[in-house]
């Protein structure tokens, strides 16, 4: 997880404006490397998707950790184009491998439009009970 500013810098040096700011204040000492894997993965799924289906929208991305309830929680939610995806895109099988990714780790994976017609992916990643404290860390901006 300490290379999503990486991420992100990486996305925007490639066209896509992601809206939210990485939190550099405290550490994440103890998450299984699974889940900071996982994180990981699925970020950069998330923002690859943007980039490749909906080109030039802004993606908002959030990823908490929530100690006091053991759990990550990452979401990403871009525009659509005005447009349909061209006949000609490739299609691969960057989500279903997010959501093996997910369920191998006993988590929950929801993709799909939102109420405001954007395209939103949800993941909730649990941690093992002994790798939890109390508090909330931000890691990424809130969604506007």
């Amino acid at each position: 997880m300490d290379d999503l500013p990486s991420l992100i810098a990486e996305s925007e040096a490639a066209g896509t404006r992601v809206r939210g700011a990485v939190d550099e204040a405290g550490e994440l000492p103890g998450l299984p490397a699974a889940v900071r894997l996982a994180v990981h993965r699925i970020v950069q799924e998330a923002l690859t998707n943007a980039r490749k289906h909906a080109p030039g929208e802004p993606v908002d991305l959030t990823v908490t950790v929530r100690r006091s309830q053991s759990r990550v929680e990452i979401r990403a939610a871009n525009g659509c184009p005005p447009r349909a995806t061209s006949p000609g895109t490739p299609r691969g099988y960057g989500l279903v491998g997010v959501g093996e990714r997910v369920a191998a780790l006993h988590g929950e994976l929801t993709t799909g439009r939102g109420d405001d017609g954007r395209f939103v992916l949800r993941a909730q990643l649990p941690v093992p009970p002994h790798h939890s404290t109390e508090g909330v860390r931000r890691m990424v901006g809130a969604v506007r």
